[in-house]
């Protein structure tokens, strides 16, 4: 009201609680602080810029190099690399910008499809004695939405939380596609199976997952 001297509760970053505002605690999608997903589309958003960033520099160079020398198998050879490292940047910029787009989305989490979660798997589980050191974290999950078409083909890649909080089978859950706009409604029941980029929330606490059914997305 005008010229009155309460203060309205806020939280501790200078946001409205849920109690000023009731609609917020219905809005599950990552904030850009990392909100409920456990900061994992923070940590998309800047992997894919900076894979962009460093593949676009290295292949300037090499075109500059590839020009300013005298030409040979040498500077052919690196005006192709360059080529092809500008191509691969220029796809995690894209990348990068659909990630920023979602996690600045304020569009609320409603009317997803249903489903449950089968056995999870590690996508690269860690073998002892194995050259290849890396692991890659994200997990395999499979997934049967009930009456409609199933994402990813009925398993989908789930992004590691920073927090280690992880689906497990039996989990009883809520799909929607993923767009740059925010989350949006699976097709119609009768339909191919859906692939692209997901949201997980599940039913027992609201937690937030990021899915794929694209394995270049998790390397």
């Amino acid at each position: 009201m005008p010229g009155s001297d309460v203060e309205r509760p806020h939280d501790d970053d200078g946001d409205p609680t849920p109690d000023e505002r009731p609609d917020l605690a219905e809005r599950n999608v990552a904030r850009r602080d990392g909100g409920n997903d456990g900061g994992v589309l923070r940590r998309l958003v800047r992997r894919s810029g900076t894979g962009a960033a460093v593949l676009e520099i290295i292949g300037l160079v090499l075109i500059a190099a590839a020009f300013l020398l005298p030409w040979g198998l040498v500077t052919g050879t690196a005006a192709l690399v360059a080529v092809a490292l500008l191509a691969i940047g220029a796809v995690l910029a894209v990348r990068a910008t659909f990630w920023s787009r979602l996690a600045n989305s304020r569009e609320p989490l409603e009317g997803g499809a249903v489903g449950v979660v089968g056995p999870v798997k590690a996508l690269s589980p860690t073998r002892p004695g194995a050259p290849l050191r890396r692991k890659l974290t994200a997990t395999v999950v499979p997934i049967a939405v009930r009456g409609g078409p199933q994402p990813g083909g009925g398993a989908l890649l789930v992004h590691a939380r920073s927090d280690g909080i992880a689906l497990a089978e039996g989990d009883d859950i809520e799909v929607w596609r993923a767009a740059r706009t925010g989350p949006q409604a699976l097709p119609a029941e009768g339909q191919k199976p859906v692939s692209g980029r997901f949201i997980l929330r599940r039913d027992a606490d609201g937690v937030v997952f990021y899915a794929t059914s694209r394995l270049t997305d998790v390397l």
